[in-house]
C-alpha cells in the first residue's frame, strides 16, 4: 500500500455554496422532511443519471454531514456505491459528497425549477427521448 497514490476517505461532507443553493431550493418543495434525505436521494439521483460532479467542482466544501454517523448510517449509501460504482468503494464518502452535488442539481432544476414530479427528477432521460412526448 502506497500512500502516495491512496485517498483516505472522509469523515465529514458537505456542500458547495452552490450546493447549499441547490439544497435550499429542493428543500422549498417540501419533498423532504430532512436536508439529509433530500441528500442522500441526490446520491441515488446522480447514480441514476450516471452523472458526477468532479473534485474540483466540489472544491472549498464546507462540512455539513457526517457520513456514516449521518448519511449513512445504515450502510445503505456505501452498499449502492459499492454495487453501481465499485471502483470508488474503497471512499465512499468522498463519491457520495461528489455525487451528491451533481444529483441536487439535477434535484433543483427539476422539482424546484420546472415544479415537476419528484418522478421526474428520479427518471433519467435517454437518448431520443423528447420532452413533450411525456405524459
Amino acid at each position: 500500500m502506497s500512500g502516495t497514490t491512496e485517498t483516505s476517505d472522509k469523515v465529514q461532507i458537505g456542500l458547495t455554496p452552490l450546493g447549499v443553493e441547490h439544497l435550499d431550493a429542493v428543500m422549498k418543495t417540501n419533498w423532504f422532511a430532512n436536508a439529509q434525505d433530500a441528500y442522500r436521494l441526490a446520491v441515488a439521483v446522480a447514480l441514476a443519471h450516471r452523472v458526477v460532479a468532479t473534485p474540483e467542482q466540489i472544491a472549498g466544501s464546507d462540512t455539513k454531514y457526517n457520513f456514516m454517523g449521518g448519511i449513512d448510517r445504515d450502510g445503505k449509501v456505501r452498499a449502492l456505491i459499492s454495487a453501481l460504482a465499485p471502483a470508488e468503494a474503497a471512499t465512499p464518502a468522498r463519491y457520495a459528497e461528489r455525487l451528491a452535488h451533481a444529483g441536487l442539481a439535477i434535484l433543483a432544476t427539476k422539482v424546484a425549477d420546472e415544479d415537476a414530479l419528484l418522478s421526474d427528477a428520479l427518471r433519467p432521460q435517454r437518448p431520443g427521448d423528447h420532452p413533450a412526448a411525456s405524459i
